[in-house]
């Protein structure tokens, strides 16, 4: 088998300070696909030589563990998981990776001082274990606590492992130090570790890179945890580059580390919020983490956590007020054109801006002409809808390519496999074009209203308008075709 040469002259992952070729290579060839990415050979490398694919001594407690944690991911039964991750440390209480795992339980399920408290007892009982893991987790649950000083004591005795185990470690690391929004340090880690090519990785490796103002390498490395994306806001984020913007986010100007999904806090305040609980009756450490990632998601809006945060003078709570408050401004969009109404675009439900759909009812007083009924759609609803939530040309000026104008008629009984038009216009016409394509619909109309609708197109950036007069609704979609570079 061969291996990639880059992997193969890489410094050796024992730490060695030998090429791998000239060190473990041998060694580990056997157990090494050449499919493999070099944070995985790293890995396997590293936990090979720790022996952490050794069985452990008592295997009735690894398997009790090993059940509880894929009970954990797939059903999110945090109770039943619990129970036999009690059963597991009884059974052999120096396997760190019980403790770990049930202090993952009781984090997921909102006890942030159990956590702790398991966290705290794996470590002591289990202390000949390598655990980085455990480390940043208790800099993690401290911090939730509003323990920061103890936080700070277990952040840096995990970053006192510069070669980690394995990639669930450095995101663990990673994850702590975003709480702390320590860019430089995740850089630095990553980088040492050699597991930074390890998608989960590389998307923390790439927030930092652009709150460091280092946005073109961010988006390289944001292409390499493309595998990642379901979880995490990549595509987004790279739509944002793409934009010359940054993503929505309490804090002006950063780049949000955490989405709801992955941060449990999150989770729990939105759900205190729901069943009509005081979220205040948590540790204060996780309020202003949680309500800045509600906010940059579009979870709860900026003016609902405004008046959940009234009065509140707890750490961290003035900056977040006037994060929130200019989210609240930024939001309060000016006035409707005349006749337009608005509503929730289903479509944008993952991206970080909610952007809405526009409808108008457009009435013909039977004497205009369908270059005037053309011109009146265009100026007062697609030109005022792009302007305000595609800014389709903010950052096309420069593009070397041409514009898609697309025409799709959908008819009662549309043909099988009927394709739309496309027409290729320079930048400078396509709104010309538009409005050519629309004096046709409008001459072929046959009632005397139209009901029109216009929303964004999140992937191209341009606005789709969509008409219906009678029996004949028709789709007009303008594009940019090669904005969507990562996809």
């Amino acid at each position: 088998m061969s291996l990639d040469s880059e992997i193969l002259y890489m410094p050796c992952p024992c730490g060695s300070g030998s090429k791998f070729k000239f060190c473990c290579w041998k060694k580990y060839r056997d157990r090494i696909d050449d499919s493999m990415t070099r944070a995985r050979v790293v890995q396997a490398v590293r936990c090979e030589n720790s022996g952490v694919y050794a069985p452990r001594p008592n295997r009735e407690a690894q398997e009790l563990s090993d059940e509880a944690r894929e009970m954990l991911i797939e059903d999110h039964d945090t109770e039943k998981a619990m129970e036999l991750l009690r059963k597991a440390a009884e059974l052999d209480p120096e396997d760190a990776s019980i403790w770990n795992n049930a202090a993952i339980c009781e984090w997921e399920a909102g006890h942030a001082e159990a956590a702790a408290e398991w966290q705290r007892q794996g470590i002591e009982k289990a202390n000949s274990y390598r655990n980085t893991f455990g480390f940043a987790s208790m800099a993690i649950y401290l911090h939730a606590l509003g323990r920061d000083d103890e936080a700070a004591g277990w952040l840096e005795r995990a970053l006192e492992d510069r070669l980690p185990l394995s990639r669930d470690v450095v995101v663990r690391v990673c994850f702590a130090l975003a709480l702390y929004r320590r860019h430089r340090d995740i850089l630095d880690y990553a980088a040492d570790s050699c597991l930074d090519d390890d998608s989960r990785v590389a998307f923390f490796k790439a927030v930092a890179l652009a709150n460091l103002g280092r946005t073109a390498e961010a988006a390289e490395v944001l292409r390499d945890a493309d595998e990642f994306a379901l979880i995490h806001p990549v595509g987004r984020y790279l739509e944002c580059i793409g934009d010359g913007c940054t993503p929505r986010s309490v804090r002006s100007g950063e780049w949000p580390y955490f989405t709801l999904s992955m941060f449990p806090p999150a989770r729990w305040l939105d759900e205190d919020l729901r069943e009509g609980r005081n979220p205040f009756d948590r540790p204060s450490g996780t309020i202003v983490d949680a309500i800045e990632v509600l906010a940059a998601e579009s979870f709860r809006t900026p003016a609902e956590l405004l008046k959940l945060i009234q009065g509140r003078e707890d750490a961290g709570m003035e900056e977040l007020r006037k994060g929130l408050e200019r989210l609240a401004k930024e939001d309060a969009d000016p006035a409707l054109p005349p006749g337009v109404t608005e509503a929730r675009d289903e479509a944008r439900r993952l991206f970080i801006h909610p952007i809405p759909k526009w409808k108008l009812e457009l009435e013909y007083d039977g004497e205009s002409e369908p270059e005037d009924e053309a011109e009146r759609l265009l100026d007062g609803f697609v030109l005022p809808y792009n302007d305000r939530h595609c800014q389709l040309f903010s950052e096309d000026g420069d593009l070397p390519h041409e514009l898609a104008l697309l025409v799709v008629p959908q008819e009662e009984r549309p043909e099988l496999g009927m394709c739309p038009d496309v027409e290729l216009v320079p930048r400078e016409r396509i709104w010309d074009a538009l409005s050519d394509a629309l004096v046709d619909f409008f001459e072929n109309c046959n009632d005397d209203k139209s009901l029109c609708e216009v929303r964004c197109d999140p992937m191209f950036g341009g606005p789709i308008l969509t008409i219906r007069n009678g029996n004949r609704t028709e789709s007009f979609m303008i594009a940019v075709p090669e904005r969507n570079k990562w996809g």
